[in-house]
């Protein structure tokens, strides 16, 4: 479930509620290594690199566990620095090329990019992208 579109309100008690689920002894902590899962329960789509980044700063004591305050200041941080689609458009489009088919990536491209930007995807995954097209 996004929480773009949702007002502030509505998005805080959801983010709430999220914790909720996490926090399986009640004790308002929840364990510093379900925080990937929950991003992604956001409909957020961190790297592990930035996971990890942001496992460091939710505990920079080291304590194994956060808060339900210190988990919306971080998902208020990743939420906005999150990638829209409008973004990956964006940069997909400077593999575009046209032609009399219209606008295409060459599949060679695309390989290399995916490979080769951000956190790279697996060939396999890659291949996975690519079965769905043809």
């Amino acid at each position: 479930r996004s929480t773009q579109g949702v007002s502030s309100a509505a998005s805080d008690v959801y983010k709430r509620q999220l914790f909720a689920l996490f926090d399986k002894e009640s004790e308002g902590l929840v364990n510093v290594n379900e925080l990937g899962t929950m991003l992604r329960g956001l409909n957020l789509s961190p790297t592990e690199a930035e996971v990890d980044s942001l496992k460091q700063a939710i505990d920079p004591e080291n304590t194994g566990k956060f808060n339900v305050e210190s988990f919306l200041d971080i998902v208020t941080k990743a939420d906005k620095d999150a990638n829209t689609v409008e973004d990956l458009i964006n940069a997909l489009t400077i593999l575009a090329s046209e032609d009399k088919k219209g606008t295409t990536i060459a599949t060679e491209k695309f390989k290399e990019f995916m490979t080769s930007r951000g956190e790279p995807m697996q060939s396999t995954e890659i291949e996975e992208i690519l079965s769905d097209f043809n």
